[in-house]
């Protein structure tokens, strides 16, 4: 990563559908070894299907929870990161991208005028973020900057914090957030998570029971430092949460329109073939950067999970 980076990062996670094969040097991972229930389903999994990663990877621990997640299962899920400056618009800009247009009746100069001290607002809210955002806290703090700021944009917290992973149409995990968030428009499309959060779900997950052995010790920490990312700014927990959110979506849209067919309505709108989810990150110390994680994951990548032989 670049050392001179804008005040705010945007990745996006790209997530592709077939997955690619990794170098046969790399091995790395932790967790259970994958058995499949029988070895006629092993054998029949399609090239490219999840199953059939699992088989030609079958030396890798890669069946595990997504918080032991690697490097590993990113490569071969075909998912990165790519980095993009932060946008932003000049002030001159801003202004031409709703101008007062005179020959307009009064009442849509005063709805223009109404936009753009709206607009002002939001600005506000976010430096304000900025500031909460950029000096130490407890993690109430860095929720609070938060909930404010999406406040401002009609984005408003959920009451559950964690996101339910599914796999083979099952529910597989939950996985852990510092909030979710969503809007009239797109349910469960944010999520935020401390990186600091995230280390420490990884740090229970490998040492659930305190041991005095030194040997035990040695050797869980030893585990931990090859769960953890390089650079924590790619950590694939955050790639399993843009998942999950995405399959959120999906669930509530089939159950939406289920309701819909047994109440007969007509209008109902479409199903989509991609799903828009977010993941804030940002550290409880000093924090220099708010990461913002975006993915546009196709119903085709959630279909491998749904149907891990195919």
């Amino acid at each position: 990563m670049s050392p001179s980076l804008p005040s705010i990062q945007e990745a996006e996670a790209n997530l592709q559908t077939r997955p690619a094969q990794p170098p046969r040097d790399e091995v790395s991972g932790s967790g259970l070894m994958l058995y499949p229930r029988s070895a006629v389903g092993w054998n029949s999994a399609e090239d490219g299907s999840i199953h059939s990663i699992l088989r030609d990877n079958c030396r890798k621990r890669l069946y595990v929870k997504p918080i032991a997640w690697t490097s590993d299962h990113l490569q071969l899920l075909r998912c990165r990161f790519n980095y993009r400056p932060a946008r932003s618009w000049p002030k001159e800009e801003r202004s031409k991208r709703q101008p007062l247009e005179p020959s307009h009746a009064q009442k849509n100069v005063e709805q223009q005028a109404e936009r753009r001290t709206h607009e002002s607002q939001r600005l506000r809210y976010a430096n304000n973020l900025k500031v909460l955002l950029a000096y130490p806290s407890l993690l109430g703090g860095k929720q609070s900057a938060i909930e404010e700021i999406l406040e401002a944009y009609d984005i408003h917290p959920q009451r559950l914090d964690f996101l339910s992973f599914d796999f083979n149409r099952r529910h597989a995990a939950h996985l852990a957030t510092d909030g979710i968030f969503s809007s009239s428009a797109a349910p469960s499309s944010v999520a935020f998570i401390t990186f600091d959060t995230i280390q420490s779900l990884r740090t229970n997950h490998v040492q659930p029971h305190k041991s005095k052995s030194v040997p035990v010790l040695r050797q869980r920490r030893k585990r931990l430092q090859l769960l953890g990312p390089p650079n924590p700014t790619e950590d694939p927990y955050v790639i399993a949460v843009l998942i999950a959110l995405a399959q959120n979506q999906r669930r509530e849209q089939q159950e939406h329109k289920q309701q819909k067919e047994k109440g007969m309505e007509q209008g109902a709108p479409g199903a989509a073939r991609s799903f828009k989810v977010h993941v804030l990150a940002v550290t409880c110390a000093s924090a220099m950067y708010l990461y913002v994680y975006t993915a546009n994951i196709p119903v085709e990548f959630l279909d491998k999970f749904d149907e891990p032989y195919m």
